[in-house]
Parts: C-alpha cells; structure tokens; sequence
C-alpha cells in the first residue's frame, strides 16, 4: 500500500509539475493580447487625430478645451507598420508544438496561424490608409 501511495504522490508531483510548465508556455503569450483584445477602428481613429493612442492622462490634462489633435506623419505611420511587422516575424518563429516533461505536447499551430492573421490584419489598416490616402489624392 506504501508503494502504491508513493506512485500516486508521485504521479501527481508530475502532473503538477507539467500543469505549471503548460501555464507558463501559455503565459507567454499574454503580451500580444493587446492586439486582440483592443479595438482596431478607435485605436486607428485616436492614431489618425493625434498621432498616437491618447492616455488617461493626456484626456484629464486637457478635459476642459479636448486634446489638441495633432495627425500623424509619414514617419509615425512606418514606425507602426515596422512595429507589426517585428511582431509578425517574432510570433512566425514562435514553434507551435512544445513536449513538457517528456509527455505532455501542447499544439498551438491553431493559435499562432490566428494571432498572425490579426497582426497582418493591424498593419494593413495603417497600409491600406496609406493607399487610399495616395490613391484619391
């Protein structure tokens, strides 16, 4: 019975011990849950009226006359499409299949395929702002 009781403690310290390895695998991922979890559209109207994404601060700062808008320039907009793509090329080299402890795999192609899907989807709203701005000029 001794025997049995140290297996299943055992077991169970394994167990653990993968359940925690999976948890930190997963939160590694929590830092691009901005780009999921923010609102393109108000993000990209705060971008195109003042050139960034105002702060609470900025708003209480100026609550009585509104913050002066001030429009993006060329550069702000690079810098935004060069910051996406960054974080493309850093998700693509993220492998999606990892092995804890030997035996336990985690497949997080599904994942990876639909976080760079919506990073594409951020650039191109400031790519395709460009070109219809270029276009209809």
């Amino acid at each position: 019975m001794a025997d049995l009781a140290d297996m299943r403690h055992e077991l169970m310290g394994r167990v653990q011990a993968v359940v925690t390895a999976c948890c930190d695998y997963r939160s590694a991922f929590d830092h691009y849950s901005y780009l999921y979890g923010e609102d393109r559209k108000e993000f990209f109207r705060q971008f195109l009226l003042y050139g960034h994404i105002l702060t609470a601060a900025e708003i209480e700062a100026h609550a009585e006359n509104g913050v002066p808008e001030s429009p993006p320039t060329l550069q702000q907009f690079r810098e935004q499409i060069d910051s996406y793509e960054k974080i493309y090329e850093e998700v693509n080299r993220i492998e999606p299949i990892s092995i804890f402890q030997s035996w336990m795999k985690a497949d997080a192609w599904p994942f990876k395929a639909s976080l760079l899907n919506v990073i594409k989807r951020w650039s191109l709203v400031f790519k395709q702002h460009l070109m219809d701005h270029v276009m209809h000029r």
